[in-house]
């Protein structure tokens, strides 16, 4: 049976001969989009033989494992494109979340700030006679005082100074009273606190 009897209006896509004047056998995603194509972007000397030699090849004429490999390759191409497709949606998703969430981080610390006026108000009210000095509960002992020297001081500002961007619920406060804590022994807790642990260590003071 020729190629040229077979009666190809309703065949959009398939393997085909001489889609590229290069390369003799290939897939086409759309034999009349390239048949218009040819039609009207190539040279007119080479639109006849062009077009009399581009063939789509009927699919019973295939190799039955070519089928095959191809409609295995379409499905996982299609699965990849839907999948694709949801984990751009799920990023954009991510993104919209984070900074949603990193917004709210940001208004809360500043509303706690705002705020502070109240807070100390209301400790006044519920925790009569409370030890709380602005920075821990508990007195500072000797030691501790002498440790919290001017040169600890700035690195504690400097540090904050740094870091503020990055933790917006950061405070001066939390890292003097964590300065005091690791200075007392007690092991860093979390981000910030490990910064410290670090230029506390720096400073010998650790």
């Amino acid at each position: 049976m020729s190629f040229k009897e077979v009666k190809m209006t309703k065949i959009k896509s398939g393997f085909v001969f001489h889609l590229h004047h290069d390369t003799l056998f290939e897939f086409c995603p759309d034999y009349n989009e390239r048949v218009a194509y040819i039609k009207r972007y190539k040279p007119k000397e080479d639109q006849e033989l062009r077009l009399k030699l581009f063939q789509l090849i009927p699919e019973e004429e295939l190799p039955k494992l070519l089928v095959e490999a191809r409609q295995a390759y379409s499905e996982a191409k299609r699965a990849y494109s839907e999948a694709d497709q949801a984990l751009s949606e799920a990023r954009l998703a991510y993104y919209k979340a984070e900074r949603a969430y990193c917004d709210a981080e940001q208004a809360l610390s500043k509303t706690s700030q705002a705020c502070q006026p109240e807070i100390q108000t209301l400790h006044s009210k519920l925790c009569p006679n409370c030890p709380w000095n602005g920075r821990t509960i508990f007195s500072i002992t000797c030691k501790e005082a002498k440790q919290m020297d001017k040169p600890i001081e700035e690195l504690i500002e400097a540090l904050y100074k740094d870091l503020k961007e990055s933790y917006p619920s950061l405070t001066l406060d939390w890292l003097r009273q964590e300065a005091e804590s690791q200075l007392a022994g007690n092991p860093p807790r979390g981000g910030p606190s490990m910064f410290l642990n670090r230029y506390l260590k720096k400073l010998g003071k650790l």
